[in-house]
């Protein structure tokens, strides 16, 4: 099973997750019962390294979270974050996190009309509309050997660099993510080989 595929998969099964640069406490601070419903999330403006504490400098950190992924907002102190994604946690500076709110709704759209991402497993092609609204097209592995194709509608939300295709009910998760690079060009955050790049 590919980690395009994981993803999607996880995105189904999900259901929606619930202004400024730092989350306030009283956002954060939920009861235990809603942080594991209504966890604040947010995608990750740039490449960095995550930390154990946020008092505490590792001479040689190892976990990374990469510009595009999106995490949740476990905790806050100060101007630090706690964060977490599914296969990693830690701490890092709040300005590097986009939150949800923070992504406005784009009401014109120019360019591209249609793009298409995916691998063998998994495979969507966009329409965006002038209005930024769009329509996708989604097919999908399902068992062996067969494919079942789902069709979706949303609205394009931004933030700078990063586009959020936002379909109705679905929580922000990083296969709707996209970086707009030079000329407006898309690519696919979930293209982790290094052909994602908005330098």
């Amino acid at each position: 099973m590919t980690l395009v595929r994981i993803f999607f998969c996880a995105l189904i099964l999900q259901s929606g997750l619930s202004s400024s640069t730092h989350a306030s406490q009283n956002e954060i601070n939920h009861t235990e019962t809603d942080r594991k419903h209504k966890l604040i999330d947010g995608v990750v403006q740039r490449t960095v390294f995550l930390l154990e504490n946020p008092r505490d400098r590792p001479v040689e950190p190892t976990n990374s979270v990469e510009m595009g992924e999106v995490v949740s907002i476990q905790k806050q102190e100060g101007d630090w974050m706690y964060v977490a994604s599914p296969e990693k946690a830690g701490w890092l500076k709040s300005d590097n996190v986009i939150l949800r709110s923070r992504f406005s709704l784009t009401k014109t759209w120019a360019a591209p009309q249609h793009i298409t991402v995916g691998d063998g497993d998994y495979e969507a092609t966009y329409t965006f509309m002038k209005d930024g609204s769009f329509s996708v097209k989604e097919t999908t592995l399902k068992g062996d050997s067969s494919y079942r194709l789902i069709k979706r509608k949303g609205k394009l939300f931004q933030f700078n660099n990063f586009l959020w295709a936002k379909v109705e009910d679905e929580p922000l998760g990083v296969i709707r993510i996209f970086l707009i690079g030079i000329n407006g060009k898309l690519c696919w955050k979930m293209y982790m080989d290094g052909r994602c790049s908005i330098q």
